[in-house]
């Protein structure tokens, strides 16, 4: 009996959220986890691929394949241990809920899946992390280093690591979105997931995550404040800040907060920031990190064309900032690839989307995303693709933005 393309589809998408959302499924063996992907990404991708209209599809498929070859060789893994199906694997899973999400916009109408599904795993993540950390307080930052480490004590108790706490950054101001749209009974339970997002976040420690989080807070607290806007007014208070305000102050501050909160390390971290930018210090996190930046900045520098795609000698890169490194290993000519097949996808999103205020939303996430790859690695958290891609197009679903035809749920 043949399978409808959709069908294909929702297996695929379905078994994405759970793989990438429950971290207790890191605990099967490697082997059996390679073929749960293959199986993810060969269903997913010959679901989208078996309908009839499939042209546009395939040309971000073979653009998505592209980006992945050149990041491959521009940014050195061929160098490393990592072998290429390993990687291509790996950023494949990344960029599948992308090509997902826009299968289900173009077919909206046999979109059944329940957006209550996703986030009833992210939020028993969200606890199982939160009691996780009570146990192991630095189980999210370990959970983010590579190497022989052995993880599975983590795992077994389901803890998010890095990917999973900056998705949940992500999941934050949909929640808000959400919480007009539905009844009390479930207002209360997304209030209830939104500050258990705020704990779980300043728990785990990850600075750049509490950062978005503290600049999301004042954007879903206001009503239909259009992002742009949003923008030029934080741009201001930043800047009359630093003209009155005395910056080391309130970083000592802050240290002292932080302290009295325990969390030892934001508060060394604020420390560092201190003392590299007033005091011209050369040692701490935030000293090595901007010296992590500046090392992918300097192989840009020289070859700001092509990166490390036919560069004589290659230049090794920080490995701290997804967007600088990307300029770094393959230039301006990868990026613009990159740009042009999410770009692509950006504009599917907001073109389907009648409604301002979640559009704006959007246009926040993608703010948001920038900031991350900036600052941060972003092709190795699946978790946050899974939010960015899926997320809205579940919530445009439940909550009739697409003017979608009533059907039966299955989930």
């Amino acid at each position: 009996m043949r399978i409808h393309s959709y069908n294909l589809v929702k297996i695929s998408t379905v078994l994405i959220i759970i793989f990438y959302g429950l971290p207790i499924l890191n605990c099967v063996p490697g082997l059996i986890r390679v073929c749960i992907s293959y199986f993810i990404i060969i269903t997913g991708i010959a679901g989208v691929l078996s309908q009839k209209d499939n042209n546009r599809s395939l040309v971000v498929i073979s653009m998505v394949m592209l980006f992945i070859l050149l990041i491959y060789f521009g940014e050195g893994f061929r160098l490393s241990d990592i072998s290429f199906e390993q990687k291509a694997r790996s950023l494949m899973m990344f960029f599948l809920p992308m090509i997902l999400g826009s299968y289900w916009i173009e077919n909206k109408n046999k979109t059944n899946i329940r957006l209550d599904f996703l986030l009833l795993v992210f939020f028993f993540t969200c606890v199982t992390t939160i009691l996780g950390i009570l146990v192991f307080p630095k189980a999210p930052r370990i959970l983010a280093k590579s190497g022989d480490i052995d993880k599975s004590i983590y795992y077994i108790r389901n803890i998010g690591g890095y990917g999973y706490i900056y998705s949940i950054v992500f999941l934050f101001p949909y929640l808000s979105e959400l919480k007009k749209r539905v009844q009390s009974s479930k207002r209360l339970l997304y209030t209830i997931f939104q500050v258990l997002i705020i704990i779980c976040v300043f728990m785990s420690q990850y600075t750049t995550a509490m950062i978005l989080i503290i600049v999301e807070l004042p954007f879903v607290l206001s009503k239909n404040m259009n992002y742009k806007y949003y923008i030029i007014l934080s741009s201001i208070t930043v800047l009359l800040v630093h003209l009155f305000v005395d910056f080391n102050l309130i970083i000592n501050h802050l240290s002292d907060f932080a302290n009295n909160l325990n969390l030892p390390i934001i508060a060394n971290r604020l420390d560092n920031f201190n003392q590299v930018v007033f005091y011209d210090s050369t040692g701490g996190d935030f000293y090595k990190r901007t010296n992590l930046y500046l090392k992918s900045f300097n192989a840009f520098c020289h070859s700001p064309i092509w990166g490390n795609l036919f560069s004589k000698s290659y230049r090794d890169l920080g490995g701290h900032s997804e967007l600088i490194d990307m300029l770094g290993g393959i230039g301006l000519i990868g990026l613009s690839v990159f740009i042009m097949f999410t770009k692509r996808t950006s504009d599917i999103y907001l073109k389907s989307c009648k409604d301002f205020t979640f559009k704006s939303v959007f246009e926040f996430e993608v703010l948001l995303i920038i900031i991350l790859m900036l600052l941060n690695t972003l092709f190795v958290a699946h978790q946050i693709s899974i939010i960015f891609y899926l997320c809205p197009i579940l919530f445009m679903h439940n909550t009739d933005e697409l003017n979608i035809e009533k059907e039966d749920i299955i989930l």
